[in-house]
C-alpha cells in the first residue's frame, strides 16, 4: 500500500527529505528517522535486542525443561530393589510410586496384587491416598470391578464422563464423590514377563497422558514389578531360613554346617550336649 506521495506506508520508519540541503537538490536522502526522534539504526538495534532477549528467554525455558526431563529419566533409571543396602522393599516401592505420580501428574497411587490363594486383587501398597479411597479401591478390586481389571497397556479413564452407568458400576461415582476425576491403570509386568497386578493412579483434575508419559509409566511399572519380585524372593528365603532353623533346633542329633574352607558356619543346640561347647563357640 502507498500513500499519496508514492512512498510505502506502514513501514518502521519514514524517510524525511530536507529540501533545503544539498542532498535534497541532488535527490539524495539526508536522514532516516522514526517517531520519537530516534534514527532507523537505533530502531533496528532495539528490535534486534528484543529478538535476542526473546530467544534467550526461550532457550532458558528449553534448558530448564531439558534438565527437568533428564532428572525424571534419571530417577526412573535409578529405581532398584535396595534391601541389601539397608533400604527396605516397601521404601523402594514408595519411591517408585512417587515417580509414577510425578510422571503422570496424579496425586494418589496404589498397587493392586493377587496376594492370597483365592486370586482376589487386593491393595498391597499405597502412597498419599486417603483411607476412604484405599478402602473403596480395595473393595471394588475384590469385587472384580471392570475399571480395575488387568489391562495390557496404560489406560486413562475420565470418571466425570463415565458417570454411574458406565464400566465399573458404582466405582466411578464413589471415587468422584471423593473428588477424584481421573483414574489411570498401569499393568505391572516384570522384566521376566510375570504379571504382578497393576498400579492405580488417581487425580483430582483431568489427565492427558502423552506418549512420553505412557512410556515412562510403563518403565516405572516394570521397575516396580521387579522390586516386588525381589521382595517376595527375599521374604521366601527368610521364611525358609526360619523354618530350617526351627527344625535344626528341635532335633536331638548334633548338626554342623561347614564351608569349603573347613570352617563351621552353624551349629544346632544339640552340639553343646555332644561336644561340650556352646554353639557360638564352635563357629569359625
Amino acid at each position: 500500500m502507498q500513500d499519496r506521495a508514492g512512498a510505502p506506508s506502514g513501514s518502521l520508519c519514514e524517510t524525511q527529505i530536507d529540501a533545503g540541503t544539498e542532498g535534497s537538490r541532488s535527490g539524495g536522502v539526508s536522514a532516516a528517522s522514526c517517531p520519537g526522534g530516534i534514527s532507523a539504526v537505533q530502531a533496528a538495534a532495539r528490535v534486534a535486542g528484543a529478538w535476542i532477549e526473546s530467544i534467550d528467554d526461550a532457550l532458558g525455558r528449553a534448558r530448564a525443561q531439558l534438565f527437568s526431563e533428564f532428572e525424571v529419566w534419571k530417577r526412573v533409571s535409578q529405581l532398584q530393589p535396595k534391601a541389601l543396602d539397608g533400604t527396605t522393599i516397601d521404601e523402594s516401592v514408595g519411591s517408585a510410586l512417587d515417580v509414577a505420580m510425578e510422571v503422570s501428574g496424579t496425586c494418589h497411587a496404589l498397587v493392586l496384587r493377587r496376594t492370597g490363594s483365592d486370586g482376589v486383587m487386593r491393595v498391597s501398597h499405597h502412597r498419599s491416598a486417603p483411607d476412604a479411597v484405599v478402602t473403596a479401591i480395595g473393595a471394588f478390586a475384590g469385587a472384580a470391578s471392570e475399571l480395575l481389571a488387568d489391562a495390557p497397556e496404560v489406560t486413562v479413564r475420565d470418571l466425570d464422563a463415565l458417570g454411574s452407568g458406565g464400566p465399573g458400576d458404582l466405582l466411578a461415582p464413589t471415587l468422584a464423590s471423593a473428588g477424584i476425576r481421573t483414574l489411570v491403570t498401569v499393568p505391572l509386568v516384570s522384566s521376566s514377563g510375570s504379571s504382578e497386578g497393576s498400579v492405580v493412579l488417581l487425580s483430582r483434575s483431568p489427565v492427558d497422558a502423552s506418549v512420553r508419559d505412557r512410556r515412562l509409566l510403563q518403565m516405572v511399572a516394570r521397575k516396580l514389578a521387579d522390586i516386588i519380585d525381589r521382595g517376595e524372593l527375599e521374604s521366601r528365603a527368610q521364611r525358609d531360613a526360619r523354618e530350617m532353623r526351627a527344625v535344626l533346633d528341635s532335633v536331638t542329633e548334633a548338626i554342623l554346617t561347614i564351608n569349603r574352607d573347613g570352617l563351621i558356619q552353624s551349629a544346632n543346640p544339640a552340639c553343646e550336649r555332644v561336644f561340650g561347647f556352646a554353639a557360638d563357640e564352635l563357629l569359625g
